[in-house]
């Protein structure tokens, strides 16, 4: 399962993203992970992890983004980043 978002930060150099759901796949099972996208070099970096919540139980993912801001920003300051769990 993926869900992908962009969100425009302009100039910043910093930020936060924070996702807030369900799963119906334990995260106990199969991890779930935020992830940013690095225009760098072509991949996904971990921003946080779940590996402990049960199925249909809300739990949060946050993380900052301090350094190195410019390697995940696209030309138009747009940053992508997504929530993934690997299905079993």
């Amino acid at each position: 399962m993926i869900h992908q978002f962009r969100n425009f930060v302009g100039e910043r150099t910093s930020w936060a993203v924070e996702w807030y759901g369900i799963s119906d796949l334990a995260p106990s099972a199969s991890v779930v992970k935020l992830q940013i996208y690095n225009t760098e070099d072509g991949e996904w970096n971990d921003v946080d992890e779940d590996n402990e919540t049960g199925a249909d139980t809300y739990f949060t993912l946050s993380g900052s983004i301090t350094g190195d801001a410019d390697h995940y920003k696209d030309a138009q300051n747009v940053i992508t980043y997504r929530v993934y769990q690997q299905a079993l």
